[in-house]
């Protein structure tokens, strides 16, 4: 759904953010995108990168612990790291 946000197209749908969400980290892990700028501003990117840098991308929960933050969604966090991996996996 081209420029909707990820909660607007779970109401339009009638689903759960949550599951557009997963829908959303299964299309950038299969696409190979690099880039989480269309669904997560570049100041909550640079946060959970950080937080990425000390814990791996790889769990969801050490990510948001480290963060420590209520209003860091495990969404924004998934699509962040999912995007970071994807980056790694091309300079490799």
């Amino acid at each position: 759904e081209a420029g909707k946000s990820p909660d607007e197209v779970a109401e339009q749908r009638g689903r759960a953010p949550s599951t557009i969400g997963g829908y959303l980290r299964e299309y950038i892990a299969r696409n190979e995108i690099d880039d989480p700028s269309p669904w997560v501003s570049t100041r909550l990117q640079e946060i959970i990168e950080d937080a990425i840098a000390v814990v791996g991308p790889e769990k969801l929960k050490a990510i948001r612990e480290h963060l420590d933050d209520e209003d860091i969604s495990y969404r924004d966090i998934g699509i962040v790291a999912n995007c970071f991996t994807n980056r790694m996996a091309e300079s490799n």
